[in-house]
């Protein structure tokens, strides 16, 4: 600071300010132990300036998103329409099955072979009780394999008409006939003409509402006889179609 000389006052009278700030030294103030402060050292270690769409949720939140979003376990069967009182497969809880002509919920698991029991391990429903329009009935586990002459059970008491697939030959060509309940049925396919035709033809025939037989399946080339080829019109699955 500079001396000033002259300060006049309101009197008339004048003064001289003189420096004496010599000598002095800067001080600075602010405690050693405040610039040191952290936000661990006030207990504030885990805040930070993540944004809201980038902040983690907990283990507990994170479980409970994983519940509510994950795809829930698909039944290969709404409603399976079994031919007796026996299981064919095995039945998890809540899945529907039609025993004799009535819609039951699986009350316990049942093993495949178990006898369904109302009110042990199967209950009646309060989903509507009318039969589906159509529903598959039967299923061949080995669809590409000869299939000989032999009797299908199925409970088709409940369906007008039954839709069969086959696969033309163990190369898996699909083909379908409908069969009327109560008649014989024979699906007849032929190709080409002359020496290289091809004929082969496969009978159904209607048993009852609980099974049905196929006969063999026979071939016929060009002129010759018919003879047995169960490797032709091979039966897939059958649904029961109700109108």
């Amino acid at each position: 600071m500079a001396n000033i000389d002259n300060v006049q006052l309101p009197d008339g009278s004048s003064y001289n300010i003189v420096d004496n700030t010599s000598g002095f030294a800067t001080q600075n103030y602010v405690d050693s132990a405040v610039d040191s402060i952290t936000k661990t050292t006030i207990g504030l270690g885990n805040v930070d300036n993540t944004s809201d769409l980038n902040k983690p949720v907990s283990t507990a939140q994170q479980t409970a998103i994983d519940n509510a979003v994950a795809p829930k376990a698909e039944k290969t069967d709404i409603a399976t329409v079994e031919s007796g009182t026996t299981a064919s497969r095995a039945y998890s809880v809540g899945e529907l099955v039609y025993v004799s002509g009535t819609l039951y919920r699986i009350k316990v698991p049942v093993a495949s072979g178990a006898t369904f029991t109302v009110g042990t391990n199967v209950e009646v429903t309060n989903v509507s009780n009318s039969i589906p329009k159509i529903a598959k009935l039967w299923e061949n586990p080995n669809p590409t394999s000869a299939f000989a002459s032999q009797t299908v059970t199925l409970a088709s008491g409940n369906y007008d008409f039954l839709l069969i697939i086959y696969y033309a030959n163990t190369s898996g060509a699909p083909i379908s006939q409908m069969m009327v309940k109560g008649l014989a049925t024979i699906l007849y396919l032929g190709t080409a003409s002359g020496s290289g035709a091809r004929n082969m033809s496969r009978t159904v025939l209607y048993i009852s509402d609980t099974s049905i037989r196929f006969a063999d399946a026979s071939v016929a080339t060009g002129a010759s006889a018919d003879t047995v080829n169960n490797s032709n019109i091979i039966p897939y699955i059958i649904y029961g179609i109700k109108f």
